[in-house]
């Protein structure tokens, strides 16, 4: 079995930049969430009941366990965002813990990068992109969901925390590039 490299995190941290990154360097297939199959129907997900929009993320998450398990018997998998991100956004967001879905989760990273930050500093880059969505943004919001992932990530030997507010692009590519060979 190949590795299986996740990046996780709040939202304007890097991840997608330094996943495509890692998976060119290493020639991994890269995936992200929502999978490509399911990616024509996200706005319309979004835009319905926190209830329907848990059940679309749980989808492309089935989706992407059935595609990682496939894909690494031969090549090595790199992924944006996983039933990590469900978890914390809609736990968040429908007030209750559902961290049961991680037992849908078979195919399990062999490294996670998880991507934090000061919330006022991920803000400030997301109101400077233009591209924010209420249910998904937001100072309170994200306070909750890096809560989230603290408990989800609490003591898991696999995971790496990574402040990208704290540090350049560069900087951060290069502690994952020092940290792949303990998992390549």
């Amino acid at each position: 079995m190949k590795p299986f490299i996740l990046f996780e995190g709040l939202d304007r941290t890097g991840k997608s930049i330094l996943s495509a990154k890692v998976a060119e360097k290493i020639g991994a297939e890269l995936l992200q969430s929502p999978p490509k199959e399911l990616l024509p129907f996200r706005e319309y997900f979004d835009g319905l009941s926190n209830e329907t929009n848990f059940a679309y993320y749980l989808e492309c998450n089935r989706t992407l366990n059935k595609q990682i398990r496939s894909i690494r018997k031969n090549t090595p998998v790199v992924l944006d965002r996983y039933f990590f991100t469900t978890i914390a956004y809609h736990s968040a967001k429908l007030g209750r813990n559902i961290n049961y879905i991680l037992e849908e989760m078979t195919s399990v990273p062999d490294r996670i990068y998880y991507f934090t930050g000061n919330i006022n500093e991920l803000n400030k880059r997301a109101i400077a992109t233009g591209n924010i969505n209420p249910r998904f943004h937001g100072i309170k919001l994200w306070k909750a969901v890096d809560k989230n992932y603290e408990r989800l990530f609490f003591g898991n030997p696999n995971v790496v925390k990574i402040d990208s507010t704290k540090l350049k692009l560069d900087e951060v590519y290069k502690i994952i590039l020092d940290d792949l060979p303990s998992i390549l």
